[in-house]
């Protein structure tokens, strides 16, 4: 699967990313909401994966869906197949988009731009993080994770309430 390289390695900004002032522009992030049937504990209800952010790092110790920053020239998908390979060794496809969030942190600003997914080669391992878990929707209303990330638990439930249908957020 060819992925549009990008010509550096600097994140999509013309921002000073150690600028925390408030009228520093969004940092772009993709996020992946990888979504699969569920589980033998789950009765059936689909799961999302979810990544234990590392506990000496910016916001570490909470949970997050998987996802990086963009480099310069790459589109949004381009950056989430490559960050799902960089950090969780897997292939995905990406099925359409299902939200966008805008937030602001003490340490800076970010846009995510949050995509469904589906896993379409490996197993998911934490390459990137503390830990990675598959959770249903009880699962995931129950993890904690950063501030921006609550419109994309209820978007990814909404989904997956769904099952493996259309995006609640897609055009």
């Amino acid at each position: 699967m060819g992925v549009p390289q990008a010509e550096s390695n600097k994140p999509e900004t013309d921002v000073d990313l150690d600028d925390t002032s408030v009228d520093a522009p969004a940092i772009r992030v993709a996020v992946g909401v990888l979504l699969r049937a569920g589980g033998p504990w789950s009765r059936d209800e689909p799961e999302v994966l979810i990544a234990l952010r590392p506990a000496d790092g910016v916001l570490g110790g909470l949970w997050e869906f998987p996802g990086g920053k963009l480099e310069r020239g790459e589109s949004p998908e381009a950056a989430l197949i490559r960050e799902m390979e960089e950090e969780l060794g897997v292939r995905v496809r990406v099925l359409g988009r299902l939200t966008e969030v805008q937030h602001r942190y003490d340490h800076g600003a970010v846009r995510l731009e949050v995509f469904g997914c589906e896993l379409v080669g490996g197993e998911p391992a934490a390459l990137a993080s503390d830990a990675v878990r598959w959770v249903d929707t009880a699962g995931l209303r129950a993890a904690d994770f950063p501030g921006a990330n609550g419109p994309i638990v209820e978007a990814a439930v909404a989904w997956m309430q769904g099952g493996l249908g259309a995006l609640p957020g897609a055009d």
